[in-house]
């Protein structure tokens, strides 16, 4: 007969070689396999990059080139709407942050809404008409589901002295957030909050990072 011993060890207890402590594990899905949870040498858990089919990471330079209006543009004005993942990902809970390249001079700020591709909110933004129509949709039925995460009123900031401005978190509102998202795709939407100027019709606008931590 062969018994199992307990190697429970209190935190912060000193490891010594081969023990490698109680492991814990879980399934992937019904009908998956048993993943045994990894740690680092802090104790910190590990997670994984969402990756597209090819394996390229959600980054910036992954963002789209995005048309939008070109002018001194007023507060609650309409600028894009932008599908932001390659391929459909699985529920659960993500560390998102956007990526906003735009030609434009001085200052001013934009609020950005993620929402599901199949959304209501999506459908009705991509009615609009960039830098001239108003964004306006009302709580029901644009807000009723589908809309994952919100930014608001993030500062714009030049880079160099190029025509280049891209948007900026502050100590009030990071650009990282952690948020739940249900499985499929997403898009990126997004107004103007303060009066901004686009000198230029060129935008690249997606995500700077994306990643499953739960």
């Amino acid at each position: 007969m062969i018994n199992q011993l307990s190697n429970n060890k209190p935190s912060g207890y000193q490891s010594i070689n081969c023990d490698a402590g109680v492991p814990i594990s879980g399934r992937t899905a019904s009908n998956g396999s048993y993943q045994i949870l990894k740690v680092s040498d802090a104790g910190a858990l590990l997670v994984q990059s969402t990756v597209d089919a090819t394996g390229v990471n959600y980054n910036i330079e992954n963002s789209a080139p995005v048309t939008i209006g070109t002018g001194l543009i007023g507060a609650g004005v309409y600028l894009f709407t932008v599908s932001v993942t390659t391929v459909s990902l699985s529920a659960g809970t993500y560390t998102i942050s956007p990526s906003v390249f735009m030609e434009g001079a001085g200052t001013g700020s934009i609020s950005l809404i993620l929402a599901d591709s199949s959304s209501l909110l999506v459908g009705y933004s991509a009615t609009l008409n960039s830098g001239i129509d108003a964004f306006a949709p009302t709580v029901v039925p644009s807000f009723v589901s589908g809309v994952a995460c919100v930014w608001h009123n993030l500062p714009l900031n030049a880079l160099g002295t190029g025509g280049v401005i891209t948007a900026t978190g502050g100590n009030a509102n990071v650009l990282e957030k952690t948020v739940y998202l249900q499985a499929g795709n997403y898009t990126l939407i997004g107004f103007v909050d303060t009066a901004i100027n686009i000198t230029g019709a060129f935008s690249k606008i997606g995500l700077q990072g994306l990643m499953q931590v739960g």
